[in-house]
């Protein structure tokens, strides 16, 4: 499970490949505004995408908790920062239920579902519709 913004959100294990502390990340100019730039990960250049920007939350400043969750998408690595990681819980395919309607339209396309965990509901996204709105051309 991640944070972002003091809410709660999970991916599927096989999409991530590995959580990071924030390294230095280099800009890219004329990226758009939820593209934070570019990291160095063992010599693969990895573009880094801002999720809380990409889901209209707003974004917070790196902190010591800071992670950059690194995803499959197409056989890409993409990093995803997010406020905090929490750790790794089993949900069961039936336990899971549609996003909430009264959600804004940016999160609720990015969402599987939702599920409710240890008192929490933790929204599941869906990484290729996360990858897909963050395509250039897209609308965040």
């Amino acid at each position: 499970m991640l944070t972002l913004d003091e809410e709660s959100y999970a991916v599927e294990i096989g999409r991530v490949r590995e959580i990071i502390r924030v390294p230095r990340i280099t800009r890219v100019p004329g990226a758009p505004g939820h593209v934070s730039g570019v990291i160095n990960l063992r010599g693969t250049i990895v573009p880094v995408i801002e999720l809380a920007v990409l889901l209209s939350l707003p974004a917070g400043d790196a902190g010591t908790k800071s992670r950059i969750v690194v995803v499959e998408s197409d056989a890409t690595p993409v990093g995803l920062i997010v406020d905090s990681v929490e750790g790794v819980a089993e949900v069961a395919p039936e336990s899971v239920e549609p996003a909430l309607r009264t959600l804004d339209d940016s999160q609720r396309i990015c969402l599987e579902g939702q599920v409710e965990i240890g008192g929490k509901i933790v929204g599941i996204l869906d990484i290729d519709r996360v990858m897909d709105r963050a395509r250039p051309g897209t609308d965040t």
